[in-house]
């Protein structure tokens, strides 16, 4: 059997899985990686720790110009 990240160190009781009760690290994607894995670059925005980040902001912040 195959265990996450989560599993190995003993935390899956917290995170891990996208779940009621669980936090979790996200990312949003305009696009489909799964077909296309240059839509990866396509990222709106990012939740880290329970805060949401506006990728244009993060990127007008280091001086490169967001994505149309």
């Amino acid at each position: 059997m195959i265990e996450g990240a989560a599993e190995v160190m003993d935390s899956d009781n917290k995170v891990g899985a996208v779940e009621t009760g669980l936090r979790a690290d996200l990312i949003l994607v305009d696009g489909r990686p799964d077909q296309y894995m240059g839509d990866i670059r396509r990222v709106d925005w990012v939740m880290r720790g329970g805060t949401v980040y506006d990728v244009r902001k993060i990127l007008g912040a280091i001086g490169v110009r967001p994505r149309e």
